[in-house]
């Protein structure tokens, strides 16, 4: 908010907040990578802040991102701790390369997928991993 001199306030706002969270996406995404890395592995348990990494994943596609820092973020060993969040993340970012790597070398469970939206995103990443 900002105030002005004669005592008004002028106050201003996003129209829906995805817009700000897509705005805050494309500001990480213009910072150096250790800083979008260190958001990912800060917030990534914040609720208010899942939709900003999501667009931040889809933005940056993961490319020349460490393989290391890749697996940190992801976690696919505790893929089901939370589940949507990295299949999300994978889908979001549509590297397929990738998807492969993570799926291939790593087991994963289908049992406790939440929403239809998860359920289509593992559908996304199994179907683009090469899997057979």
């Amino acid at each position: 908010e900002l105030y002005v001199d004669k005592g008004d306030c002028v106050s201003y706002n996003f129209l829906h907040l995805t817009i700000q969270e897509y705005l805050a996406a494309v500001h990480l995404a213009m910072q150096p990578m250790d800083v979008q890395i260190q958001h990912f592995k800060e917030k990534e348990a914040e609720s208010s802040f899942v939709m900003v990494l999501r667009f931040l994943s889809g933005l940056t596609k993961f490319h020349n991102y460490p393989q290391q820092d890749l697996a940190l973020i992801l976690k696919p060993q505790d893929i089901y701790g939370r589940s949507g969040l990295n299949f999300h993340w994978l889908f979001e970012a549509q590297n397929v390369e990738y998807i492969s790597s993570v799926l291939k070398k790593d087991v994963f469970s289908v049992d406790r997928l939440s929403t239809p939206f998860e359920a289509y995103a593992l559908g996304y990443c199994v179907a683009h991993s090469n899997l057979q």
